[in-house]
Order: C-alpha cells, then sequence, then structure tokens
C-alpha cells in the first residue's frame, strides 16, 4: 500500500485495520484479494467490494483449436494480404453467409 499511494496510504490501512473490528475477516481478505488483482488501493473500493460480497473472477481456460477458431497461419497471410506482401487467399477467407443472407 505505501509503495502504491504513498502516506496517503497509511489512511487507507487505518481504516481496513478499523474495518477489521467491523467485518467478517473471511470477506475483508476475499475483498483486498479482488481489489490487488485490479490494483485498486482504495478503501471505498474494499468497502463496496464487501458489501456486495464480492467473489473473485473464476479463470476459465482457452482453446486451442476449434472448428470456428481458424489456423494461425490463415490471419499471417491476411495480414500480409492486407499489408500488400503477399498474395490474397479469398476461397478460404471468405465469410460462411453471404452478404445479406442468412
Amino acid at each position: 500500500m505505501l509503495l502504491e499511494r504513498g502516506v496517503a496510504g497509511l489512511r487507507v490501512l487505518q481504516g481496513l485495520i478499523h474495518l477489521a473490528g467491523r467485518q467478517d475477516s473471511a470477506a475483508i481478505e476475499r475483498a483486498c484479494r479482488i481489489a490487488l488483482t485490479h490494483r485498486a488501493f482504495h478503501l471505498r473500493t474494499l468497502r463496496d467490494l464487501i458489501k456486495r460480497d464480492g467473489r473473485e473472477q473464476e479463470a476459465f481456460g482457452f482453446l486451442a483449436e476449434h472448428e470456428i477458431i481458424r489456423d494461425l497461419s490463415s490471419y499471417g497471410h491476411i495480414v500480409r494480404a492486407a499489408s500488400g506482401r503477399g498474395p490474397a487467399i479469398v476461397g478460404s477467407l471468405e465469410p460462411a453467409c453471404p452478404a445479406g443472407g442468412s
């Protein structure tokens, strides 16, 4: 806190200590973890997170391959064609649905 806010961070820490006497420690810990991930070093943010019973965002894994995700080389062709450094490969880059159709 001191590294981020300097002397003003001391007031936040004092407020946090005061909050610890009135709130559940698990709720304070959860709010502090969430605030830290957002680099939100303000007492108001902590109070709001505790009041809303803020939950940590669930982390999702990303798919490496999927039928609607193009191969990375396709994007290379698009960039080269757009920059004039390579031939345009029109057939494989057309949209699945023609314009105006459904």
